[in-house]
């Protein structure tokens, strides 16, 4: 007999074909799982005829690296690698690019979400707007007479600038 990891001579016996019985297809043996940098390495196997099978590697795509293993889901962001945001069903998602739809910062590659879309910058001044049609979110002053996120108040609209004296009457 010899080690189980070996793949080779399993009971000492003859397999009554000339040689001896060989570990069983599935023994473990060769490389143990692990997990390091993105990378899973797979437990490899034994084939049940005395060779040890490499089982290669997996990649955890959007997921970090457990103990041992990739990750299969998430708690909190750092289950996902950086260009990932862990959604509400516990999946590790691509992050978005500027103009898609977005509940959160986490969820955007520039880190703003602004107006429900991911933005170039928090687009923080009045009368300014990340989600204004041909923008590719990327923060715009809104143009004058309008006032699509209801910034400005009473009868005031926004006068095609930004900032503090941004909301006039209309003309």
């Amino acid at each position: 007999p010899e080690a189980p990891t070996t793949c080779g001579n399993s009971d000492g016996l003859c397999n009554g074909l000339g040689s001896c019985t060989k570990q069983p297809e599935g023994q473990p043996c060769g490389s143990a799982l692990s997990c390091a940098m993105g990378v899973q390495t797979n437990q490899d196997s034994c084939d049940g005829t005395g060779t040890c099978v490499d089982a290669g590697t997996t990649s955890c795509g959007p997921y970090q690296c457990s103990a041992t293993a990739c990750k299969t889901m998430c708690a909190t962001e750092s289950d996902c690698v950086s260009n990932a945001y862990c959604d509400d069903t516990q999946a590790c998602q691509s992050k978005k690019t500027n103009g898609d739809g977005c509940g959160g910062a986490n969820e955007c590659l520039s880190g703003f979400c602004t107006d429900g879309v991911c933005c170039n910058s928090g687009c923080t001044t009045t009368c300014q707007s990340c989600n204004l049609p041909g923008t590719g979110g990327m923060c715009t002053t809104v143009a004058k007479g309008q006032d699509p996120a209801d910034e400005c108040m009473d009868a005031f609209l926004c006068d095609g600038t930004t900032g503090a004296n941004a909301c006039k009457l209309p003309d």
